[in-house]
């Protein structure tokens, strides 16, 4: 059983998103598009 993309994406994102990006994240002086961007990109490496 495989989890849909969008839920098994957003939890790789967590995994990845460091305690600086998250609280950015929350002070709205980041979006969830450009964290995606961020964190996708480096999982492309």
């Amino acid at each position: 059983m495989s989890a849909p993309h969008s839920t098994r994406g957003a939890a790789v994102l967590l995994e990845r998103m460091n305690v600086d990006d998250w609280e950015r994240f929350q002070a709205g002086d980041i979006t969830a598009g450009q964290l995606r961007r961020k964190y996708l990109r480096e999982g492309e490496r």
